[in-house]
């Protein structure tokens, strides 16, 4: 949060008196639970337990922190702290009966990273699971895939100010 609240403080400080600031930040932290419990999937019965390995793994390495550790209302007191006025915030919510992969591949869903510091689905399951886990992830899973079963939870926010007059 330092790191964010720095980028504001620099924000403030290049823009003219009466600058405008206007960002976009995608808010990742918004359906972190459903990702946590079922990874976007429609039906994660009998894999509960290794998905929540693979999720608490991945955050024990703290690599995901920086883009999950805010949220809408952490930017606009970024932006207050820094001394912006004339704050506006819009908040776009999606909630969608698509799977956030967007692709019906396996070999395309487990070897593709949905960032680039984190390992791929297929990394993470050779790292954390048994053989026997991973079949039975991979039994359940892959059908979900091909078939384009799940849904979504997005949210990005719209954020806008304006630098005081001197």
């Amino acid at each position: 949060m330092a790191a964010q609240q720095r980028a504001f403080d620099e924000f403030f400080r290049v823009l003219r008196p009466r600058g405008r600031l206007s960002i976009f930040e995608p808010i990742n932290r918004f359906g972190m639970e459903e990702r946590r419990s079922t990874c976007g999937f429609a039906d994660v019965e009998g894999i509960e337990e290794p998905l929540r390995r693979l999720w608490r793994e991945a955050e024990c390495e703290g690599v995901n922190d920086a883009m999950v550790n805010f949220d809408e209302r952490d930017l606009v007191d970024h932006a207050e702290r820094a001394g912006f006025a004339d704050i506006r915030l819009e908040l776009h919510v999606e909630v969608k009966p698509e799977p956030m992969w967007q692709t019906r591949s396996w070999e395309l869903f487990v070897n593709v990273s949905p960032n680039p510091l984190l390992p791929t689905f297929r990394e993470s399951m050779a790292a954390h699971l048994t053989p026997a886990e991973i079949e039975r992830v991979t039994a359940k899973l892959r059908p979900q895939v091909e078939q384009g079963l799940g849904t979504t939870r997005f949210a990005k926010a719209y954020l806008l100010a304006r630098k005081r007059d001197a």
